[in-house]
């Protein structure tokens, strides 16, 4: 399993939460997405090395931003 680390902006409720989950988990790979709701990090387990540019483009149209 692969980690992949990263900060995303823009989360200010659950409900943004479970959007952003349930889009990067749409990511080839994804097993589990953990976030820290206290400094915006976000953890993303997956069986290969997942890009920024693929969570970026799965968050596109919200107002989620990738902070690497």
């Amino acid at each position: 399993m692969k980690t992949t680390k990263l900060r995303l902006r823009g989360l200010t409720c659950d409900a943004c939460v479970k959007l952003s989950r349930m889009k990067i988990g749409k990511i080839a790979g994804v097993k589990d997405i953990l976030f820290s709701s206290v400094d915006d990090k976000v953890d993303i387990i997956a069986d290969r090395e997942i890009a920024a540019s693929e969570i970026k483009e799965a968050l596109a149209g919200t107002d989620y931003k990738v902070i690497i």
